[in-house]
């Protein structure tokens, strides 16, 4: 059951899909107040309880005990202190024995959660403005309450199924070259791969729907050339449009007047990596379309993948931050003391802070000026709704890959995420396996990391053990910055050990696809806290370094450096499947309860529920080229399974669950 309460004036979000009606009696559960920090929503927690979701933010699985602050910034590294990360999900299950219930506060602006954090007892959710409407979401249990707010907010991304394939990234040096001598050696070691990512050093000075004129000087021939041999390149699409007149996107769109305004009606001027940039105002519909049109400079080469970023937005400076920013520094260098250390370290935001823009970066929604703030945490979201519009009109019935950095709840409809600029930290890679079953509450099902870290210097153990974890996870991308160490897979000792683990993806990936496809067509969560599935397990809601994926599995990586093995807890009787390679691999049947379990580097291990199978097959170079008719079942069956397996042709948007169901036996 779903009810609707608004507050003050509500912005339109999109959100959600679902008609309703306000109800007219008050909230449950909350006490509401109005103060001096806003409209307060306040909830005396129990002692048993705990509180899931939140989707990309800090910390563990159960978010009791911080405070999150939904206000999307570009504020890397994402370390346990930070409060904001690139997105906001403003949904939330509060689960105890004597009361579980979901609540969406859907709410652009500032908005914020202290769960337990001021007052152990208590959680505190504040909405600075008080413009929103607040989603009480109740059923009989955790899945069923995830359930019925996907309901509300609508159906799941779907990517093509080449996106559940490898992909390569590097910011720094990608080329013709760089790519091609990548797939060399990929094809010696026999290292699957589908995409390569095309960061913003591949374009030309930075520039949006640009190929960078050395490394790419012809771009429509490398398309082509690269399709042939099954390989697709996703550009990256950063928010800001330089502020030139040799730019076409530039002079179109000044034409247009699509461009977010300052307090004096004149275009908003803020400086990212292109240079001196305007900004695109996609809360306008004629934005979105114009915006929408850009991409058909690469869709019309064949480029069919593409990567939103700096979208929450980022900006570096804007003129009057200069100007402020000398003024402090002329300041500091007068009379510095360590009283002025603070100033000096937030210099950045000095020279930018969106909560102090005010009416200096302006939006137009419905014919008014809005500051950002008031809307600021769906600026991504609107330009991913943009892109995703300008995709159907180009074809209406074809899928496209999208990730995005930036974004809100209603944006998985259009796209997956990518979570940011994560560290080449072993705490990073299981705040990675946190963050999975807390995007798929707030409908993010195609969603991943940056595997091996993207800021900082890898090792080949860190890599090999977050490869590991990528192997489960849809967004399986390999990505670093300039400056750290290259992380393509051919330049690491460890090279012949992650092909196998690639290998073992490619194997797994009928599988993946299949429970992805079911979970996005059905509403449901395909990663899980071990909670959700095991309400009565005390031991079981404890779990926050397991998760279950898909109907019939548990996945329980290594995440500790020079670590050979670990604990795990089995909530029921399980196979534990150790793949050192498709072809070898140990079964092991284990009982409920406590194991240590011993996992070398060159070791994958997951597990398969008792009288429950999957399906694997023999690995291709290529997702295409998987022969569905090489599966073999892995379980431990007591008795006859049957396994539905779901496949289609991977590119259509008609997809359709019934027909795509093919049932597979095994055991007895």
């Amino acid at each position: 059951m779903i009810r609707k309460y608004s507050y003050g004036t509500p912005y339109e979000t999109y959100a959600t899909v679902l008609e309703m009606d306000t109800a007219s009696e008050p909230i449950p559960y909350f006490s509401v107040e109005q103060t001096g920090e806003g409209l307060r929503f306040s909830l005396s927690l129990k002692e048993d309880e705990a509180i899931y979701g939140l989707g990309e933010n800090v910390r563990g699985i159960n978010k009791r005990g911080y405070l999150y602050i939904s206000n999307n910034v570009d504020d890397a590294p994402e370390t346990e202190g930070k409060h904001s990360l690139y997105s906001s999900h403003n949904f939330i299950i509060v689960a105890g024995k004597e009361r579980t219930f979901g609540v969406f506060f859907d709410d652009p602006a500032w908005f914020s959660f202290d769960l337990g954090f001021s007052d152990p007892d208590m959680a505190v959710m504040t909405s600075r403005y008080g413009d929103l409407a607040v989603y009480i979401i109740e059923g009989d249990g955790l899945n069923a309450i995830a359930k019925e707010f996907r309901r509300l907010i609508g159906r799941s991304y779907l990517p093509p199924k080449w996106a559940f394939g490898f992909i390569q990234s590097r910011f720094g040096g990608i080329s013709e070259e760089s790519v091609n001598e990548t797939l060399a050696e990929y094809e010696k070691l026999g290292i699957p791969i589908d995409s390569f990512c095309v960061d913003i050093d591949g374009l030309d000075e930075y520039q949006n729907f640009t190929w960078h004129k050395e490394n790419f000087p012809d771009p429509e021939r490398f398309v082509k050339e690269k399709l042939e041999q099954g390989i697709h390149l996703i550009p990256i699409v950063d928010v800001a449009i330089r502020k030139d007149e040799n730019i076409p996107e530039y002079v179109s769109g000044a034409e247009e007047d699509v461009f977010c305004h300052n307090d004096q009606g004149e275009d908003f001027v803020g400086y990212v990596w292109p240079g001196t940039c305007v900004f695109p105002d996609y809360f306008q519909e004629k934005t979105r379309k114009w915006f929408g049109h850009c991409y058909q400079r690469y869709l019309n080469m064949g480029v069919h993948g593409f990567w939103n970023d700096m979208n929450e937005p980022a900006v570096f400076a804007e003129p009057e931050g200069f100007r402020r920013g000398a003024e402090n520094l002329n300041s500091i260098c007068e009379e510095y003391s360590f009283l002025k250390f603070g100033e000096l370290m937030e210099f950045q935001k000095i020279l930018f802070d969106p909560e102090k823009a005010g009416d200096k970066f302006q939006h137009c929604i419905d014919g008014k000026r809005i500051p950002n703030e008031r809307v600021h945490n769906l600026y991504g979201a609107m330009m991913t709704q943009g892109t995703n519009e300008g995709f159907l009109e180009y074809d209406p019935n074809m899928r496209f890959t999208l990730f995005t950095r930036s974004s809100y709840i209603g944006s998985h409809r259009y796209t997956g995420v990518w979570l940011g600029d994560n560290h080449s930290w072993w705490s990073h890679l299981l705040q990675n396996l946190k963050w999975i079953p807390s995007m798929n509450l707030c409908g993010y099902l195609y969603t991943g990391c940056d595997l091996g870290g993207f800021n900082g210097d890898t090792t080949d153990e860190l890599m090999l053990r977050w490869l590991q974890l990528g192997v489960f996870i849809p967004l399986m991308r390999n990505h670093s910055a300039w400056g750290t160490r290259q992380q393509e897979l051919w330049r690491f000792s460890y090279r012949e050990k992650m092909a196998k683990m690639v290998n073992i993806r490619y194997a797994l990936i009928p599988y993946l696809y299949s429970e992805f496809m079911k979970c996005a067509l059905r509403d449901e969560s395909m990663y899980r806290p071990l909670a959700f599935d095991y309400p009565d397990d005390e031991r079981a809601k404890r779990v926050e370094d397991q998760i279950m994926l898909g109907g019939e599995c548990m996945i329980a990586p290594v995440y500790e450096q020079n670590a050979k093995g670990r604990y795990i807890y089995l909530p029921e009787d399980m196979l534990m499947l150790r793949m050192r390679s498709v072809d070898d691999f140990e079964e092991v049947k284990l009982t409920k309860g406590d194991h240590y379990i011993d996992v070398d580097t060159d070791q994958l291990i997951f597990f398969i529920k008792r009288n429950a199978a999957i399906p694997m097959v023999k690995p291709a170079m290529r997702v295409k080229d998987i022969d569905p008719d090489t599966i073999r079942m892995h379980g431990w069956l007591d008795r006859e399974y049957t396994y539905e397996l779901y496949d289609d042709d991977g590119l259509s948007k008609n997809v359709d669950l019934e027909t795509g169901i093919r049932h597979i036996k095994a055991g007895m």
